[in-house]
């Protein structure tokens, strides 16, 4: 899987600088594998969304920064978004979510182009989770060289009703819903809004790099 913005600057010169979605693991178990054909100085972006009958142990992959945690229900569902700077020892190696009953995991690897990322800043994260209509949220924008997400987490396959301008891709697996924009220069303000559902959780951020 490849997508690929590589955008003019606000002066109009081609910055030369980018960031592509270099591949993505998703699965309805435990744990993830990153691929064996990582690079160091890509950006992994773990959603991990964890449903069962009883409360659930929170859990950051080893090596994981959270970005924004949801736990609505009694804590009897969770939806944890993080990210990591790989290196090369990372690759092939699993990624250890949260233990449940029901899973749905999202591991996207983000690769930037033209520029050596030492620094990932979390921007303008928040959430709303529980069994309500979510209020619209405004993700405002980042920085330079960044990525913006709207994270969608429920107990069935839920739909963005609202994603203005829209996300340069939506990304799926069973329960999770994720969209997505690549930027460089090009700073975007987005409305990301859901109706409701069920034991839902509702993420924005921004990841900007550096």
């Amino acid at each position: 899987m490849l997508n690929s913005n590589h955008l003019i600057g606000h002066d109009g010169v081609d910055t030369g600088v980018s960031v592509i979605l270099f591949t993505t693991v998703s699965g309805t178990t435990s744990a993830l594998t990153i691929p064996a054909n990582i690079q160091a100085g890509d950006i992994a972006v773990f959603v991990d969304k964890t449903a069962q009958a009883s409360a659930i142990t929170p859990v950051i992959p080893t090596g994981f920064t959270s970005i924004v945690q949801s736990m609505p229900s009694g804590n009897f569902r969770a939806c944890f978004s993080s990210f990591k700077i790989l290196t090369a020892a990372d690759a092939s190696a699993t990624v250890q979510g949260m233990t449940g009953a029901v899973y749905s995991k999202m591991l996207m690897i983000f690769r930037p182009l033209g520029k050596s990322v030492k620094t990932v800043v979390i921007s303008d994260a928040k959430e709303q989770s529980g069994n309500v209509d979510p209020n619209p949220q405004t993700l405002v924008e980042g920085f330079g060289l960044y990525i913006s997400f709207g994270v969608l987490a429920a107990l069935t396959l839920g739909t963005f009703n609202t994603y203005s301008p829209a996300a340069d891709a939506e990304l799926t697996v069973s329960q999770l819903r994720i969209g997505y924009g690549l930027h460089t220069y090009e700073a975007k303000r987005y409305t990301i809004d859901s109706a409701s559902n069920s034991d839902m959780a509702l993420q924005s951020f921004n990841l900007n790099l550096y």
